[in-house]
């Protein structure tokens, strides 16, 4: 385990990352995207919160994570997965989990 604050901040970052990545993938934007509570991940920088907030952290993390699994349920569900989205899939599974 990782401890501090640029720790956690890399996982929000890796998170978000992670969601765009397939929210891309093959003009499958907007019927992706479409699972996703936060409208926020196409902004850049960190989301605006107090990050000396344990609590909001842990709301914004949760939130992340949400979508992250939202969006992998939803990006397993096209078929036949192409190569690259399989790839961006298990990898947000990954850090989501």
């Amino acid at each position: 385990m990782i401890w501090g604050k640029g720790a956690v901040q890399d996982t929000y970052t890796l998170i978000r990352k992670g969601v765009l990545r397939i929210a891309r993938c093959h003009g499958m934007e907007e019927e992706l995207k479409s699972v996703l509570k936060r409208d926020d991940y196409e902004k850049s920088g960190k989301p605006k919160i107090d990050w000396s907030d344990g609590e909001e952290k842990r709301r914004l993390l949760e939130s992340l994570v949400w979508d992250a699994l939202n969006l992998v349920k939803k990006a397993r569900e096209k078929e036949p997965m192409p190569g690259d989205l399989a790839d961006a899939v298990d990898f947000l599974e990954r850090v989501a989990k």
